[in-house]
């Protein structure tokens, strides 16, 4: 009887936690090792071993057998038609594929899939509008019954050909091409590395090539004894045993039109779960400057503090150069009272969404916005100010110090009365802008 041989625990490699996958956890390069400098800088080996779960998005979910540049959507666009009737794609006997009526915007739900780019006998790229009538006469209830379990379909309809089209392809630059999670954390390697124990700004628009006795003198002047200086870093060097810039992610062009909110990737310390833990542990009220403090990783039994490097991966794939938030989810409220645009020339951060929600929800509320609040949100704004302050006061006395008195005033973060834990952002249902997401844990 042959026995199982196991590794000793000591010898077996830690498997990842979810969120190491894409964030945390940022190698350091310690100039005082062996052959540190000498050797070229290597990624991470690349592993699906318990990648964290991809959010259920059944609306603004873009993907290859989705394309919001069908001749729908882009009628849409130009002529802001609605269609009375519903669509429906034919490119065989045995396929339908069924596009919604098009809106005021380009919608990602009137969209066409690959497999209806081409038709038998109609050349390649060419499609058939069916419309599809009901019939007038209903069956009795078992011919329908029969008729759902035979073709998933319980009514009766005629088809109408309309006719070929020509669907266009989309533009290289906006082809679905799925950024995996290595790839987002690889950009923060980059962009804010790890080096002498001290994470610095390495993001610039054009690289300074360094020799390795000049490196080795210049990680050595990040930290003297216990002070870090990551002042004294040159943004943009670059040496073969330190990480490079990612190719993927282009710089923005002044003044190109942006994709819609859709049409992007978002990443996933941003992404909105519909349950479970969200990817990132915030209370908005908490400066995101101050990361180990205010941000976590979740998905994780404890809380795993969030590194600098984190916040200086894109926040969106491709990049953007604005995100206008006007909506925050299940707010009772008619619409968000407090819109407001974040904006980076050089593309937005993950760093930049924080710190655009924190500014715009720490905003002192007038004596006038309270009033004309409705009593309700007026008494769960008092309880949340409370609640908040008392919690702020108990944090500071640890640390020997007063809680600023800006601190102290109701702000807008109150009126959401104690929905303050960051859940992610998504696009905005009307597709004007993004949405943002609160739980109360």
């Amino acid at each position: 009887m042959s026995a199982t041989h196991r590794s000793p625990p000591s010898s077996r490699k830690r498997n990842r936690r979810p969120f190491e996958h894409h964030s945390g956890n940022y190698r350091n390069v310690d100039p005082a090792q062996p052959n540190a400098l000498s050797k070229p800088w290597e990624w991470t080996p690349v592993t699906t071993y318990e990648l964290p779960m991809s959010p259920i998005k059944p609306v603004f979910s873009v993907s290859n057998e989705q394309n919001p540049f069908s001749p729908l959507s882009e009628l849409s666009r130009s002529n802001h038609a609605r269609s009375p009737v519903q669509l429906h794609l034919n490119t065989n006997p045995n396929l339908t594929a069924i596009v919604s009526g098009s809106s005021s915007l380009s919608s990602p739900t009137s969209s066409m899939g690959k497999s209806v780019l081409g038709s038998p006998g109609m050349g390649s790229g060419a499609g058939v509008v069916v419309v599809k009538l009901p019939q007038g006469k209903k069956d009795g209830f078992w011919k329908r019954l029969v008729r759902f379990l035979t073709t998933g379909s319980s009514s009766r309809s005629d088809e109408l050909v309309l006719g070929p089209i020509n669907p266009p392809s989309p533009p290289d630059s906006v082809k679905e091409d799925k950024v995996q999670p290595h790839e987002w954390k690889q950009y923060g390697y980059w962009a804010r590395p790890h080096l002498n124990n001290v994470f610095v700004d390495n993001e610039a628009s054009s690289p300074k090539p360094i020799s390795t006795p000049a490196l080795q003198t210049l990680l050595n002047s990040l930290r003297t004894e216990h002070i870090a200086h990551p002042e004294n870093w040159v943004p943009g060097t670059t040496h073969p045993s330190l990480p490079p810039k990612p190719t993927r992610w282009k710089t923005p062009k002044p003044g190109a039109p942006l994709p819609f909110p859709w049409e992007v990737q978002l990443n996933p310390l941003l992404k909105h779960h519909l349950w479970g833990e969200s990817p990132l542990k915030w209370y908005i009220s908490r400066d995101p400057d101050d990361v180990e403090y205010a941000l976590a990783h979740g998905g994780n039994h404890i809380d795993t503090p969030c590194q600098p490097s984190d916040l200086a991966q894109p926040a969106t794939y491709p990049f953007l150069t604005h995100m206008h938030m006007n909506a925050v989810a299940g707010d009772t409220a008619p619409c968000f009272p407090w819109p407001f645009t974040i904006t980076n020339p050089k593309g937005i951060k993950v760093g930049d969404v924080l710190s655009g929600i924190f500014k715009a929800f720490t905003t002192p509320v007038t004596t006038d916005e309270i009033n004309s609040w409705p009593i309700g949100r007026q008494r769960a704004a008092d309880h949340a100010w409370r609640s908040r302050v008392q919690a702020l006061d108990g944090d500071y006395r640890q640390w020997g110090m007063q809680v600023p008195a800006e601190l102290t005033r109701i702000l807008r973060c109150d009126a959401m009365g104690g929905v303050m834990w960051f859940r992610g952002i998504e696009p905005s249902v009307n597709g004007g802008g993004w949405m943002i997401t609160l739980g109360t844990h």
